[in-house]
């Protein structure tokens, strides 16, 4: 499982949402959950999960096309990992590092959803939502790896994704983050994307997850 391989490494882990999968894809939930449980960090819910434990007001027969495939939800989710997060994870995560503000969330969300945060204008919408000079954004959602500079609120820049090397985070400028997906790429590669994050040099490193 791919989920399982990168998380083993690490001790502490933020994870950005979506453990619930959906049906048809040979995801189990219910394991991704269980291995969760295990291990110290921060939890933040996916669109996937608040339709599963009801966070939602979609019916629970909702339906999605990706790739023009359908899919539905896996609703197949043990009672007691619905609990688990219910009680454990949540919809946003802020810390501050060193003057900076860190921002831990799935996507943007605008009016109860969750949007893609997939072209300049709405990042540098986001992005200029967030206080301060110095802060750095990490979502998900997408899919899709990401990163994103903002200076003084109006120069935007889209950053290519280097893998396997550290790129530093400069101060004075706002930063997106988007880790991509471990077990469900969008963005050509047949390999997950996963971020590290160095607080003390304050960069990340793209890593590549060998999807199962």
């Amino acid at each position: 499982m791919s989920f399982y391989a990168v998380i083993k490494d690490y001790e502490s882990v933020v994870c950005l949402g979506d453990y619930v999968g959906v049906s048809g894809k040979n995801r189990d939930s219910n394991k991704c959950i269980d291995l969760l449980k295990k291990r110290k960090g921060r939890l933040l819910l996916g669109n996937h999960d608040l339709e599963v434990i009801g966070g939602s007001n979609h019916d629970s027969d909702i339906r999605f096309v990706v790739d023009d495939v359908e899919y539905r939800y896996d609703y197949n989710i043990r009672e007691d990992n619905k609990d688990w997060l219910k009680r454990r994870a949540r919809m946003l995560f802020k810390a501050s590092l060193h003057s900076r503000v860190l921002l831990f969330a799935h996507s943007y969300c605008l009016a109860g959803h969750f949007q893609y945060l997939d072209n300049m204008q709405i990042i540098g919408e986001y992005l200029g939502k967030i206080e301060g000079r110095d802060s750095i954004a990490f979502v998900g959602h997408t899919h899709v790896p990401g990163l994103f500079s903002f200076v003084d609120n109006r120069q935007l820049t889209r950053h290519k994704v280097i893998y396997q090397e550290w790129v530093p985070l400069e101060a004075g400028k706002k930063y997106l983050v988007n880790v991509g997906s471990i077990g469900e790429p969008r963005d050509g590669s047949k390999d997950g994307t996963f971020v590290l994050f160095d607080s003390d040099h304050t960069g990340v490193m793209f890593c590549h997850a060998k999807v199962a």
